[in-house]
């Protein structure tokens, strides 16, 4: 395919969580005809928060919906990292991200984002309820075929499918998603006083646990800790043992599992894979987890997806077709993505530390670095922004 694409070519946009969902928002943005495909009838995922970072937030913007994100979610103001009894190891600087970054820390109920964004769509470029059970491409078209029977055609695929990826299975054949030997935890309830101690990050030994707060009273908790893919049949069992893991902390984190009710709380292997090579490859582009997954510890996860698809979207509005438009999406995409996972993964190993010396030597670290240290620290994560020249 010679020249730019087409105007109102059809992308087919597999999965329509964040990164489907702002996939969709700036392709239609940049005159494509997307159709995102969820399999779900609704959201399936309700009980967790998620961190939009101002890498996050400024392409939000871009797309127009800088001010309803505002809406639905809350600044970061405070927060610290603590031990697990409730020292204090150093305040977050969340003020100070703002001014850095030219955009704050925000929190939101990913039910909220994920409602904000799929209205921000539109139901003509959105089918729910639409498992994808077979993808294929040729030299003219991509094309998905669904589980009623359904064949679908378009120019650009996008396999926006998650860590458990089929786009992925099926075009690029690699190896599939694996357990990386940690589990989380993670809830919304309404807002108490655990929050005063909580807020932020704590790091025990092999454990951390998590709070912040949520719009309308609020607040969402995690926890991660080693452990196996396959959990506990009954709910109240699972809270049980997480409640065991975090004996000795500070009482309020086990107060605020406490007063979760068991079947509220989301028990979720922690998966790896490495990032997919290429991120694009005939008419197709993978983003998000399906491309990149990434342990959750630097809060990334769905900021990538969201920096990925306005990256993607224009990717493919410049010169050149689709072969192009692949070169530019992995010289942009391919470098930044394999950083931010190795920091990831790395974040991981830190809060997960299991040495009573190494936790120690861990914690000094921390009380030592200066704030402005910490900032410039995360800035080659944060402080990008997408759609500038690749470094």
């Amino acid at each position: 395919m010679s020249g730019a694409l087409r105007p109102g070519a059809r992308v087919l946009v597999v999965g329509g969580g964040i990164g489907g969902l702002t996939t969709g928002i700036a392709l239609r943005k940049a005159g494509f005809e997307p159709l995102v495909l969820e399999r779900h009838r609704e959201p399936a995922e309700v009980g967790a928060g998620i961190s939009l970072w101002p890498n996050a937030v400024h392409p939000l913007g871009a797309l127009g919906l800088g001010d309803a994100v505002r809406e639905v979610a809350l600044e970061a103001t405070g927060g610290a990292l603590r031990r697990a009894d409730g020292r204090v190891l150093a305040r977050l600087p969340g003020p100070r991200i703002s001014e850095r970054f030219g955009a704050p820390v925000l929190f939101a109920h990913r039910a909220d984002l994920v409602d904000l964004l799929r209205a921000a769509l539109g139901a003509d470029a959105l089918r729910d309820a639409t498992p994808i059970v077979d993808v294929a491409q040729d030299e003219e078209h991509a094309t998905v075929t669904t589980a009623a029977g359904e064949t679908l055609r378009g120019d650009v695929l996008v396999g926006a499918d998650g860590v458990r990826s089929l786009v992925r299975e099926r075009l690029w054949g690699d190896a599939p998603a694996a357990p990386s030997g940690a589990v989380a935890w993670r809830a919304v309830v309404p807002a108490g006083d655990e929050l005063r101690e909580l807020e932020g990050e704590s790091w025990g030994r092999g454990v951390l646990f998590g709070a912040v707060p949520l719009r309308d009273d609020r607040i969402y908790w995690f926890a991660a800790a080693p452990g196996e893919e396959e959990h506990r049949a009954d709910a109240a069992a699972e809270r049980a043992a997480l409640l065991a893991r975090l004996a000795g902390w500070a009482p309020a984190a086990g107060s605020i599992v406490t007063r979760t009710a068991p079947e509220r709380i989301i028990r979720t292997p922690l998966l790896e894979r490495p990032v997919a090579d290429p991120l694009a490859s005939g008419r197709t582009f993978l983003l998000g987890d399906a491309a990149h997954p990434m342990l959750p510890n630097l809060g990334q996860g769905g900021c990538q997806a969201i920096e990925d698809a306005v990256e993607l979207a224009a990717a493919l509005a410049g010169e050149g077709g689709l072969p192009a438009a692949m070169r530019r999406y992995e010289a942009v995409r391919g470098r930044r993505v394999r950083m931010v996972v190795t920091r990831s993964r790395r974040a991981g190993r830190a809060g997960l530390v299991s040495s009573p010396g190494v936790a120690a030597l861990r914690n000094a670290v921390v009380r030592a670095t200066p704030e402005f240290a910490t900032v410039r620290g995360i800035a080659p994560v944060v402080g990008h922004r997408a759609g500038a020249p690749p470094a």
